[in-house]
């Protein structure tokens, strides 16, 4: 996860560029927060925590594959 607010201190005046920048991790962190519930969920339907559903079943199928 990126510390947006500890690179949003490193520019004093943010260029269009940098706004944009700043933009793109916001929604890497909310891509990767996505990966990451996903994979944990998988992994508890894999032990038997959990129900395994239709899209837990296709994202197991999908990594299997590659």
């Amino acid at each position: 996860m990126f510390d947006i607010f500890n690179i949003k201190k490193k520019f004093e005046v943010p260029a269009p560029t940098q706004i944009v920048l700043l933009q793109e991790l916001e929604r890497f962190n909310v891509l990767l927060e996505l990966i990451i519930s996903s994979l944990t969920d998988l992994k508890r339907a894999l032990v038997g925590e959990i129900g395994m559903s239709s899209a837990l079943d296709d994202l197991a199928n999908c990594m299997f594959k590659g």
